[in-house]
């Protein structure tokens, strides 16, 4: 085997560290700088304005139904009022 000295092996290690970190450098100074465009900042009030589209529902509904054959003659309650179990005809809550 051939003895080749420790600072020859070192000398060949360093030289290729400094040519890959001279070849970085070169890449970078190669880029361009991005374009970028501004405005001028300007306060102003917006608006606020919300749209969508959807259907909107009522979270809970009942319906009245009759137990026994026959006619519901009246009911003592106002549409779209809060009704609670076991309330009297005509409380309001």
């Amino acid at each position: 085997m051939h003895n080749i000295p420790i600072a020859v092996i070192l000398l060949f290690f360093l030289a290729g560290i400094t040519a890959s970190v001279q070849a970085d450098r070169g890449a970078a100074a190669n880029k361009k700088a991005p374009r970028v465009v501004v405005a001028p900042v300007v306060q102003q009030s917006v608006p606020l304005r919300l749209e969508y589209i959807g259907n909107i529902m009522a979270w809970e509904s009942a319906a009245i139904k009759a137990r026994v054959t026959g006619y519901v003659l009246s009911y003592h309650f106002r549409e779209g009022e809060d009704v609670k179990k076991g309330q009297q005809p005509g409380q309001s809550h």
